[in-house]
């Protein structure tokens, strides 16, 4: 169906649909399938550690253990404490966190054994790290902090998006991931103590290994600084790389907003010594589809070597698109009565539309790059793009809509001149 453009969606259970994971040749996931259930079902949870009007519980984790998939819980503002082992979280429910939710001590959050069927999605939520794994079942990490950075092993969909503070080590194995609005930042090499120590090597922004696919959407990774030596005939450390890559598939969509950039070299007492600089993404027998990003290298602020932008090692393969691929931005305000704006960046004189739904999906299409990530509920019409290369659709949510009523959106274009399809990776609101 579709929606003209100044109405509003509206709430409805939606009907039940099933759609096969279509898994391309680099990726040895199982197939999942994802059935929507009506969000009439699903039981509503608050969260306060102080014990407000209303709570139903005073702990994260008593909640998760009283809750089951399809549940929102809300957590209310506050210091929670920190489970031993970290908050543990297994299986398909939404989680808000309204205004500064923490823990204390700080403790990472590990998603485990997620089915095939549910759907994970967590909003808001302050962990040191994010530790995803083993799991069939969709999961989308939206507006939380991990310092430390987030680790995917084995996983069908991953999607993490408008993360902050991420400086750490962002690793991908094994997994399709999609990872949109981020900067990841590779931590530093550690400086040496003394005098002829050598620096340590910095860490890359993000490295991704085991027939992995990663969709990097509107992304930055910067690699980690060399440390620096303590003097004498001790080198500095070398620096990471934005992007390291080992039999896995990468895409990058910047978006023409996005840097891929290795880090800078340790320094080192004489001009010999220092470190080199890092490159910005290596490939170890990979494949790269790239546009819209800057790879501009990494000039040496000493006499380390400077990092260059791209090396393909083994049989690596690097392809620029042409023209950019499409992007989309989500902003807006996602409470019951509001707005939540959709800005597609794409090529002028493409035909856009706008799918949305409550289910999210990865079903393949040939000759399609990116999958069909969202089971449509809703389909508008943006028409041509114009000369300014931007296409906005603003959608009204229903004052009917609970909290935790999910949206997934992702925008197709077609290219009249050439017939040619395009999908922009997904991006998901969450009313609040």
């Amino acid at each position: 169906m579709t929606v003209g453009p100044d109405q509003t969606l509206r709430l409805e259970a939606f009907p039940m649909k099933t759609a096969q994971f279509s898994v391309r040749a680099i990726l040895s996931i199982a197939s999942a399938c994802f059935v929507s259930s009506a969000i009439a079902s699903a039981n509503t949870w608050i969260v306060d550690i102080n014990n407000g009007a209303g709570a139903n519980f005073t702990q994260i984790t008593v909640a998760l253990a009283g809750s089951q998939a399809g549940d929102v819980i809300i957590v209310r503002p506050g210091t929670y404490t920190a489970p031993t082992g970290g908050l543990a979280i297994d299986k398909g429910v939404t989680i808000i966190g309204q205004g500064l939710v923490k823990f204390s001590p700080a403790s990472h959050a590990e998603i485990s054994g997620v089915p095939a069927g549910d759907v994970l999605v967590i909003v808001n939520l302050s962990a040191t790290s994010w530790i995803v794994g083993n799991s069939q079942g969709s999961i989308t990490i939206r507006e939380s902090t991990a310092p430390s950075g987030v680790r995917v092993t084995s996983c069908s969909d991953v999607r993490v998006q408008a993360l902050a503070g991420i400086v750490g080590t962002s690793t991908v194995t094994d997994s399709r991931c999609e990872i949109a609005d981020c900067t990841l930042r590779g931590a530093p090499g550690q400086g040496s103590c003394c005098w002829g120590f050598p620096g340590g090597s910095g860490w890359s922004g993000l490295t991704i290994d085991s027939g992995s696919l990663v969709h990097l959407a509107r992304s930055s990774a910067l690699g980690g600084s060399g440390g620096d030596s303590g003097g004498g005939p001790a080198s500095g450390g070398a620096a990471g790389a934005g992007v390291a890559a080992y039999d896995s598939e990468l895409w990058i969509d910047g978006g023409g907003v996005a840097s891929i950039q290795g880090g800078v070299g340790g320094w080192g007492e004489f001009c010999g010594w220092d470190g080199a600089c890092g490159m910005g993404v290596y490939l170890g027998n990979s494949t790269l589809i790239r546009s819209g990003a800057a790879l501009p290298g990494t000039p040496s602020p000493h006499c380390g070597a400077p990092g260059v932008p791209l090396v393909l090692g083994g049989n690596s393969t690097d392809q620029v698109l042409t023209p950019d691929a499409p992007t989309l931005e989500l902003s807006g305000n996602p409470v019951p009565g509001g707005v939540a704006t959709f800005t597609v960046h794409a090529e002028p004189g493409s035909v856009v539309r706008l799918n949305i739904g409550a289910q999210p999906q990865v079903f393949a299409a040939p000759g399609i790059l990116v999958e069909n990530l969202v089971i449509k509920s809703r389909s508008f019409d943006l028409g041509m793009v114009p000369a300014s290369g931007i296409a906005v659709k603003n959608v009204s949510l229903s004052p009917l809509f609970p909290q935790g009523y999910r949206l997934f959106a992702q925008a197709r274009l077609v290219y009249p001149w050439n017939g040619e399809v395009r999908r922009t990776a997904s991006a998901l609101t969450v009313v609040r």
